[in-house]
C-alpha cells in the first residue's frame, strides 16, 4: 500500500466532445489539461496485474497511462503463435488492448497509445516481425521502400479500427492521443552524413506517415516522437536530459501547436527485462522507474536512515514523484494559462515563473553537477522574501498564494518514508544479488512429491543419419552454402541446425582443424556426432578435432542460436544477419561453397516440451535425490503439486500485492516455461565492472506472476509444470521459488 494516498485531482469523467490542442496545452472538454502520464507496456504484465498497476498510477498522482501498441505477431516466442503476415492477435491474454483501455477507464485514467509500428522499447527487433525483413528490397522506416509502407499502413489502419470505439469523441472514450512512428529524428545527423537523398527520403517518409495518420479521421491529436519537420502532428522528445531540448523551445511553438517531453532517468543495464528480449539485453526496465518489474514501489537504493534501535526511514522514489505530480496538478491552470517569465542567475542557474503573486509558481533550476555549482537566491513577493540555496543538479518549486511564499518541492531532497514490515528491503539489486529476508522460499530439490524428467536434445546429422520423426524431411532446407538463419527460421525460433555431410578430408592425419570465420550470435560444433565446442560467440574460431581414420566421409553439425534481434539504429534491419555468415573450412577445405548443406529450424524439445511418455520416449523420469549437475543442451520438466507452492503463502495476508520469482543462480544459459507459457531467456553472464568480469551474475532473479503458476486451465491434474532448457550446464536442485509480498 502506498504511503502517499492523497489524490489532488478528480478522476476523469467520460469525455463528451473531441480532444483538441493549442500552442499551450491539450484541451479536454474545452479545458486546458496537464497530462501527467506513466508508461505501462501492457503485454509485459499478466492481466491480473493491470488493476494493481492502475491503482499505483492513481496513488502516484498520474492522470494518464501511455502504452506502446505492440505488433503482437512478434510475440511468437512467448505465445507459440506462428508469425503470419497480416494476422494479428489483439484479444487473447495479456495482448488484449481493448481490455487494457477499458480497465484504465474504470480507474479514471486517460490513455495515450503509441502505435509505431516501430516501438524500440527494448523489444525484440523493435517490435517489427521477422518476416518483414525477408521482403525483397526492404528498408525499414523509409519512403522508398514500398513493402515497408504497405505493411505499416495495414498495421496502422488495423490498430485504429480496433480501438476506434474507445477514442475520445462525442460518444465518450478515454484514448486522448495517438502516436505514429517513434524516435525517428534521433538519426537525422547520420542521415546527413549519408547524403541529401537519405535526408530527402526521411522528410518524405515522416510527411507520408503524418498524412496517413491524419487521414484516419480519429478526431484526436496525433503525436510523433522526436520529429520536428511535420507541422500537422505534435512533436515530442525523449531522452535522459530532455529538459535541454525543451529549453530550446521555451514555450514558443512556432512550427507546432504543442510539445511534450518523455524524460528518462539514467540507464540501469543489469536489470532483468520481463517477457521480452532484444539483442544481448537482460530482462527488465532499461531505465529506473517509480515501481519495479515485480509491481512494488521502488525504494531508492533501499538504504535505511536513522540511529540504531530507532525508527528507520528510507528514501521513497515513488512518494517523491507522487509529491511532484500533486503540485503540478494543483497548479496546472497557472502553468498552462499563465505567462512565462525567465530569469537567468548564472551560467548554470535560472528561474521560470508562471502566474502572479496571487497564484503563481516558480521553478528554480541548477544545471551544475558539482558541489561548487550550488548557489543562493532570494525569492520576493510584494511583502515577503525567502532566501534559498539551490543544490547542484536540482529543481526547487516555490508557490505564491496571495503574497505568501511556500517551498513546495526540492528534487534533491526526497521525503523520507517510515519503514513498514519488510517493505524497505532493497529491490535495486534484486536481479543481481538476492537480498530477500523472507523465509517464504524453497529449492526445487526439496519440494515433496515433485516429479522430475529430463531429455537430451538430439543432434542433427543430416537427412540420411537423423530420425525422420525427430527431424522431418519436409522441414529440411538444402543448399550448396550456409543460408542466413532468419531466412529459414523467420525469427520463429532462436535455433537453427546447419549440417554439411559427405566431407572428404584432404590429409590422412588423425587430427584436423575446423575453421569458422563468423557465426552470429552463439554456436555449438559437432563433428561426426561428437561434441567439439558449446556456446561459443567469437568472431573467428578454430578447433582441433580427432578423426576416425576408418571413415571415408565426415559430417559437421553446427547449432546456431540468437539472443534476440537488434532494435535500434539507422537501417538496423541490416544487422539481422544471423547464423553462419562467414567461410567454413575443414582440414583446409572450404566447405562453405559447393558443399552439401542441410538446415533444420528449431529444437526437437521445442515441439515436445509439454509431452510426457510420447512414443520416442523423449522424457525420462529421474529420481530427484539422484539428480546431478547436467551436461549441455538438456531439457528438464518439473511437475510440482500446487499445494506445495501454496505453502509459501502465509495464512494471514495483509499485503495488497504479491507475486513469485525464480532464483536461477545455479543455471547458465537457456530459457524456461511455466505451465506452457514461455517466460523468456535466462543468461547468467557476469557483471562487468572496470572492464573486468566479476563473480556476480548480471541477473539471477526472474519474475513468475502468480497468474501463470496457479491458472487451473493451464495446469495438468493440479500439477504446476516448469520446463527448462539449459544450453551449458545447471544444477536445478538449487533453483529457488520465492514468494514476494509488499
Amino acid at each position: 500500500m502506498s504511503l502517499f494516498n492523497e489524490i489532488p485531482f478528480e478522476k476523469p469523467k467520460p469525455l463528451k466532445g473531441p480532444v483538441t490542442y493549442d500552442k499551450k496545452s491539450i484541451l479536454i472538454n474545452g479545458k486546458r489539461t496537464l497530462i501527467i502520464s506513466g508508461a505501462i507496456h501492457y503485454p509485459r504484465s499478466p492481466t491480473s496485474h493491470w488493476d494493481h498497476l492502475f491503482e499505483l498510477a492513481i496513488a502516484n498522482n498520474l492522470n494518464s497511462i501511455e502504452t506502446y501498441f505492440v505488433n503482437t505477431v512478434s510475440l511468437v516466442m512467448y505465445t507459440g503463435i506462428k508469425q503470419v503476415e497480416g494476422q494479428y492477435d489483439f484479444e487473447t491474454g495479456n495482448k488484449n488492448l481493448k481490455l487494457f483501455i477499458q480497465k484504465a477507464e474504470e480507474h479514471g485514467l486517460y490513455v495515450i497509445i503509441r502505435i509505431g509500428p516501430y516501438i524500440c522499447a527494448e523489444w525484440n527487433g523493435g517490435g517489427i516481425p521477422g518476416w518483414l525483413s525477408l521482403k525483397e528490397n526492404i528498408s525499414f522506416r523509409t519512403y522508398r521502400s514500398m513493402e515497408w509502407r504497405k505493411a505499416m499502413e495495414r498495421f496502422l489502419r488495423k490498430t485504429v479500427d480496433i480501438i476506434r470505439p474507445q477514442i475520445a469523441s462525442n460518444d465518450g472514450g478515454n484514448v486522448i492521443l495517438l502516436q505514429v512512428e517513434n524516435e525517428f529524428g534521433v538519426f537525422n545527423e547520420q542521415r546527413k552524413r549519408i547524403g541529401p537523398e537519405e535526408v530527402a527520403d526521411a522528410r518524405n517518409y515522416v510527411a507520408w506517415a503524418a498524412n496517413l495518420a491524419n487521414s484516419l479521421d480519429v478526431n484526436i491529436p496525433w503525436i510523433m516522437c522526436q520529429e520536428g519537420d511535420v507541422p500537422t502532428v505534435i512533436n515530442t522528445c525523449n531522452g535522459n536530459e530532455a529538459q535541454f531540448i525543451c529549453l530550446l523551445k521555451h514555450f514558443d511553438f512556432s512550427l507546432h501547436a504543442g510539445f511534450f517531453c518523455d524524460n528518462w532517468v539514467n540507464t540501469i543495464p543489469n536489470q532483468p527485462r520481463m517477457f521480452t528480449e532484444a539483442a544481448y539485453l537482460t530482462q527488465s526496465y532499461d531505465y529506473d522507474a517509480p515501481i519495479n518489474e515485480f509491481g512494488f514501489e521502488n525504494i531508492k537504493n533501499g538504504e535505511t536512515i536513522g540511529p540504531e534501535n530507532e525508527e528507520k526511514y528510507v528514501v521513497g522514489k515513488f512518494e517523491h514523484l507522487a509529491n511532484l505530480h500533486k503540485h503540478l496538478i494543483e497548479y496546472s491552470d497557472v502553468i498552462l494559462s499563465g505567462v512565462l517569465e525567465k530569469t537567468v542567475f548564472n551560467d548554470h542557474g535560472e528561474s521560470h515563473f508562471f502566474g502572479t503573486f496571487k497564484k503563481g509558481l516558480t521553478f528554480l533550476s541548477n544545471w551544475g553537477k558539482n558541489s561548487e555549482s550550488k548557489f543562493s537566491v532570494t525569492i520576493k513577493s510584494k511583502n515577503h522574501s525567502v532566501d534559498l540555496e539551490i543544490d547542484p543538479w536540482s529543481v526547487t518549486i516555490v508557490s505564491f498564494n496571495f503574497d505568501e511564499i511556500t517551498v513546495l518541492y526540492t528534487s534533491s531532497q526526497p521525503q523520507l518514508c517510515k519503514v513498514v514490515s519488510n517493505r524497505a528491503i532493497s529491490l535495486k539489486n534484486i536481479w543481481m544479488r538476492d537480498p530477500f529476508l523472507s523465509k517464504a522460499r524453497t529449492t526445487l530439490g526439496s519440494i515433496k512429491n515433485a516429479e522430475l524428467y529430463s531429455a537430451k536434445e538430439p543432434i542433427f546429422l543430416g537427412s540420411k543419419l537423423s530420425h525422420n520423426e525427430i527431424f522431418p524431411l519436409n522441414m529440411i532446407v538444402n543448399s550448396k552454402e550456409p543460408i542466413p538463419q532468419l531466412k529459414i527460421t523467420k525469427d520463429e525460433t532462436d535455433y537453427l541446425w546447419y549440417c554439411c555431410s559427405n566431407i572428404e578430408l584432404k590429409s590422412k592425419n588423425s587430427k584436423i582443424v575446423i575453421f569458422l570465420e563468423k557465426v552470429e550470435d552463439f554456436f555449438s560444433v559437432y563433428f561426426d556426432g561428437r561434441e567439439i565446442s558449446v556456446n561459443k560467440n567469437s568472431e573467428i574460431d578454430t578447433f582441433t578435432v580427432q578423426v576416425n581414420d576408418s571413415v571415408n566421409t565426415h559430417t559437421l553439425s553446427i547449432l546456431t542460436s540468437t539472443l534476440g534481434l537488434e532494435k535500434i539504429g539507422l537501417h538496423y534491419e541490416n544487422s539481422w544477419v544471423k547464423g553462419i555468415i562467414g567461410d567454413v573450412y575443414v582440414d583446409e577445405i572450404k566447405i562453405s561453397e559447393n558443399g552439401n548443406w542441410e538446415h533444420f529450424p528449431g529444437l526437437y524439445g521445442e515441439r515436445k516440451k509439454n509431452v510426457i511418455g510420447n512414443r520416442n520416449n523423449f522424457w525420462k523420469k529421474l529420481e530427484t535425490n539422484c539428480f546431478t549437475k547436467t551436461s549441455s543442451f538438456t531439457w528438464f520438466k518439473y511437475l510440482i503439486p500446487k499445494a506445495e507452492i501454496l505453502k509459501l503463502i502465509p495464512e494471514k495476508k495483509h499485503q495488497t500485492h504479491s507475486t513469485f520469482c525464480l532464483n536461477l543462480r545455479h543455471c547458465e544459459k537457456g530459457y524456461f516455461f511455466v505451465n506452457g507459457i514461455e517466460m523468456g531467456r535466462f543468461y547468467l553472464t557476469p557483471i562487468i565492472e572496470n572492464k573486468k568480469a566479476t563473480n556476480q551474475p548480471s541477473q539471477e532473479i526472474y519474475h513468475v506472476p502468480s497468474e501463470f503458476l496457479f491458472d487451473e486451465s493451464l495446469m495438468k491434474s493440479g500439477m504446476i509444470e516448469l520446463v527448462f532448457f539449459e544450453e551449458v550446464c545447471c544444477d536445478l536442485r538449487k533453483a529457488e521459488i520465492i514468494y514476494l509480498q509488499e
